[in-house]
């Protein structure tokens, strides 16, 4: 149906983006109520562990913040928008990398970088 639309490249890939990540939300591995994966361990666990991964949600939840005032969005330890020191490698009109100081003794020498298809 896509192909069949005659979009533009870029309204293109964006459609196919969305609808990926729709078809993937509603695959059944990652829904809980539709796996069978998650309906045998279920009935093997007695429904524990439902529980199990229900705990760190609900630590959260609901949540404790208030809009009004602005404060649920600020960093404590000061005004800046990260805790981390970073500096800007590359910035481009679709993304900004970063790359951060190290905060532990042992750091990977081959970053990292994520990239949704």
């Amino acid at each position: 149906m896509i192909s069949d639309a005659g979009l533009d490249w870029r309204s293109d890939e964006r459609i196919r983006f969305i609808a990926d990540n729709v078809i993937e939300a509603l695959s059944p591995s990652n829904n809980p109520l539709l796996s069978p994966a998650a309906w045998k361990a279920g009935i093997e666990t007695g429904g524990q562990n439902y529980v199990r991964g229900a705990r760190p949600s609900s630590a959260t939840w609901p949540p404790r913040t208030s809009a009004a005032d602005g404060s649920s969005r600020r960093v404590r330890g000061g005004p800046r928008p990260c805790r981390h020191a970073g500096a800007v490698v590359l910035r481009t009109e679709h993304f900004e990398l970063i790359h951060y100081a190290p905060q532990t003794t042992t750091v990977r020498t081959v970053p990292l970088l994520l990239v949704p298809r």
